[in-house]
């Protein structure tokens, strides 16, 4: 009876292997997919798409300014206000910031800081820069009333201004650059100096 059993069972475990194969039941096919608890067994999650960021040209948005007289090419936005003068633009109508271009030639022994920098002012930061190839410098200024302030006062502050100074030769001659912004307030400066510094950037001199 026992043998009887023992030769069953032999029978049907045969018949198991023979229907399924050797290497065990079948697999399900995977879906491409990983569920919640797959993702967290395995402990990482499949990478998000990274998001595309829109370029913008800005030389579309740009107007170049060619100024034969003072030997320089500068770019402003072109919904900025140009001055009378015709080297100075506004970003608006009340003209509280000015950015700009003036030239001077030097005679020895001048410096372009004494003969282009407003005064009276305080030079609160200068640093190296280069502009189109030159070296220059480029200071921070706070600039004063002319007035004499009453007695122990500091004087009063009128503008907030950056000059870049740059000194070429032309022509056996040495002349100074100045690009400049000047802000009725820090917050106005601040602002603006972006701006400012693509303005300074956009410099071709010629």
């Amino acid at each position: 009876m026992l043998r009887t059993r023992t030769r069953l069972a032999y029978l049907g475990l045969v018949m198991v292997i023979l229907a399924f194969g050797c290497d065990g039941p079948p697999i399900p096919a995977s879906s491409g997919t990983e569920s919640p608890s797959d993702v967290s067994r395995s402990g990482t999650s499949a990478p998000a798409a990274e998001q595309e960021t829109e370029s913008i040209n800005l030389s579309s948005v740009d107007e170049t300014h060619r100024l034969d007289d003072l030997g320089v090419s500068v770019r402003t936005p072109n919904h900025w206000i140009r001055l009378n003068s015709g080297a100075a633009w506004s970003p608006n109508e009340t003209k509280d910031l000015l950015v700009g271009v003036k030239t001077a030639d030097l005679l020895p022994p001048q410096e372009p800081e004494a003969l282009l920098l407003p005064s009276p002012s305080e030079i609160v930061d200068a640093v190296e820069v280069l502009v189109d190839g030159h070296w220059g410098r480029r200071f921070a200024l706070e600039v004063f009333d002319p007035s004499p302030p009453p007695a122990g006062e500091r004087a009063t502050v009128v503008s907030y201004e950056i000059h870049v100074l740059v000194v070429v030769q032309r022509g056996g001659v040495r002349r100074a650059l100045d690009l400049f912004v000047t802000a009725g307030s820090v917050a106005n400066l601040e602002a603006i100096e972006e701006a400012f510094d693509a303005f300074v950037t956009s410099a071709a001199l010629h």
